[in-house]
């Protein structure tokens, strides 16, 4: 599940040889060219969803008992310090697809959408009202995007 989220999000890039370009405005529908670039998204969108229900599971997952050696002593006694190490925390599947659907679909994705829709508006306003009275010029706005992206980029400490 790990490799196969991390391996989703380059769709995109391959989606786009054959939505855009002039091979695609000649010779595929521009329903299906939109049609490719949303499915592309939406593969984009579902990697990090998948990649932390993954991240749980193994975080969450039982510590693991090998039984005894051939003194009577408990094998795992022995790792403990590892699986410390490890960040198991024990739990299992039902903590883990709880915690799954509170932290990362509740609060990322949603906190994530109410972010994104108001910097998004606050964006849209501030470009029409600067562009109404002619402080902005056309070949700025393709600025907009990459200054968006590196201005309001937040990680999670």
């Amino acid at each position: 599940m790990v490799i196969a989220s991390c391996v989703t999000c380059t769709d995109p890039v391959l989606s786009q040889a054959v939505a855009k370009g002039p091979f695609a405005d000649k010779f595929v529908p521009r329903p299906v060219r939109e049609i490719i670039s949303a499915e592309a998204a939406s593969n984009d969108g579902f990697g990090v969803p998948f990649l932390m229900l993954a991240t749980f599971l193994i975080r969450y997952a039982e510590k693991p008992t090998l039984g005894q050696n051939n003194l009577g002593v408990e094998i795992a006694a022995n790792l403990t310090t590892r699986g410390e190490l490890e960040g198991r925390l024990g739990g299992g599947v039902d903590i883990a697809i709880q915690t799954w659907i509170l932290e990362t679909c509740l609060y990322y994705v949603l906190v994530g959408l109410v972010y994104g829709a108001v910097v998004g508006f606050a964006a849209c306003w501030t470009i029409n009202y600067a562009s109404r009275r002619k402080w902005i010029d056309t070949e700025n706005y393709l600025l907009l995007p990459t200054a968006m992206a590196v201005s309001i980029s937040t990680t999670r400490s």
